[in-house]
């Protein structure tokens, strides 16, 4: 499974005319807790399929409320999401949103990430993880 937020005809914010750069950033990065063991008993007791299809509704539904949150109020994109398998990156420039200090989009990412771990972890998936400041592209 492999998700990204430019779906929707936002601008990334990480991308510009000419040569990649990097850009100061707050990034998160998550994946879910004992994914592949829940996997390998899933295979084994038959219930592949079954597993398969809750973690993509689990994902997809927690997926729409990061979306959300991505969309500034221009319509373009505030941050970066990356899905693959059972890790998700999401990276957010500074200085979009006034001080630079990366306070605004700490706040952001925090609360944009709660939803997600809370859309996750009631359909029974559990997050792990990280956030950092420093250079991403």
């Amino acid at each position: 499974m492999c998700y990204a937020v430019s779906k929707d005809k936002m601008t990334n914010p990480y991308k510009h005319s000419g040569p990649p750069k990097m850009l100061s950033s707050v990034v998160c990065y998550a994946d879910i807790l004992g994914y592949s063991r829940l996997s390998k008993e899933a295979i084994k007791s038959g219930n592949g399929l079954q597993f398969l299809h809750s973690l993509r509704d689990a994902l997809s539904n927690a997926y729409v409320r990061i979306r959300t949150h991505s969309k500034g109020y221009s319509g373009d994109s505030s941050f970066v999401v990356k899905v693959f398998t059972d890790n998700i990156v999401v990276g957010y420039p500074l200085h979009r949103h006034g001080r630079g200090d990366g306070e605004w989009e700490l706040a952001d990412i925090l609360s944009t990430f709660s939803e997600f771990q809370v859309g996750l972890a009631v359909k029974g998936f559990f997050l792990r993880g990280g956030i950092a400041f420093g250079e991403h592209y």
